[in-house]
């Protein structure tokens, strides 16, 4: 995933929304916390992590011959923010609606050191 400071103002149209969480995180520390989890996401794993629109577990035949076969979780940015809020402690309410990759969060071992 790649962020940037310098995004369009209309690169989010909220009339398409089909859930919104409100976090009411007030807290300071907890905020900070969360982007030192990410912090740590980034120096761990941030080019080895499979990101797919739509995730899944993917099957690759790595064989040549031999039979093997390499299973890998894929995650997208909804996996990316359940995780990070997971890792941080924070719950979350159960969705209304199906979003991809919201039901297949980073492991919390992503943003530990």
């Amino acid at each position: 995933m790649i962020s940037g400071v310098n995004r369009i103002p209309n690169d989010v149209d909220m009339s398409i929304k089909v859930d919104m969480i409100n976090l009411n995180v007030h807290d300071i520390e907890k905020v900070n916390e969360l982007f030192e989890l990410e912090k740590n996401y980034q120096k761990n794993h941030n080019n080895d992590v499979i990101y797919q629109w739509f995730p899944r577990i993917n099957v690759q035949d790595i064989s040549n011959g031999y039979n093997e076969l390499m299973i890998f979780q894929s995650y997208n940015s909804n996996s990316f923010a359940h995780g990070l809020l997971e890792a941080a402690g924070i719950s979350v309410q159960k969705l209304m609606h199906i979003l991809p990759g919201w039901n297949s969060p980073l492991p919390v071992s992503f943003f530990e050191l």
